[in-house]
């Protein structure tokens, strides 16, 4: 089956008179143990969305794996969105929602250059620090009903560390 046929059918399944999201068209009973995503979440309109949703079908001490791409060249436009760091991926799948960090990070490094087409400034400057794909590896620990990324955003997402307050 194509990935637009499967686009299609899957359509066709979701009622069209309410708002439905994957943990509202599901079974309320159901519940996994483990979730893995690989390399779709750049390609998602709004990922926090996502995320949220992941973590709601996710069963307590369930495990959810997500690899997505840090540093990649534009693909399948026009569905592409985002690029994510591993520090990306652990607010969205913060403590706040409910999720521990087992372990976050990046692999496969690329090393790059600026083409004669950029700023003068820029060409030909080399480029480092960056790296095909990000990954992170957490455990539900805890249901967070009615979970909120306004609420979430307020209490501090990525442990202590808040943005700077401006300076007047």
């Amino acid at each position: 089956m194509t990935q637009a046929s499967l686009t299609l059918k899957c359509r066709s399944l979701v009622p069209r008179t309410t708002e439905t999201t994957l943990s509202t068209w599901t079974r309320s009973e159901t519940s996994l143990a483990s979730e893995f995503s690989s390399a779709v979440f750049e390609h998602f309109a709004m990922p926090w969305l996502v995320a949220a949703e992941m973590v709601k079908l996710l069963k307590v001490g369930g495990i959810v794996f997500v690899e997505t791409h840090f540093s990649f060249g534009s693909h399948e436009r026009p569905w592409h969105f985002f690029q994510f760091s591993d520090m990306a991926l652990r607010v969205l799948f913060s403590s706040a929602i409910g999720i521990e960090c087992i372990e976050a990070g990046a692999s496969n490094p690329i090393v790059g250059r600026f083409s004669a087409l950029a700023d003068s400034d820029l060409k030909y400057r080399r480029i480092t620090g960056m790296y095909c794909h990000s990954d992170f590896l957490g455990k539900k620990i805890r249901d967070v009903p009615d979970f909120q990324w306004e609420e979430a955003l307020q209490r501090g997402i990525l442990g202590e560390t808040q943005y700077p307050k401006p300076q007047r």
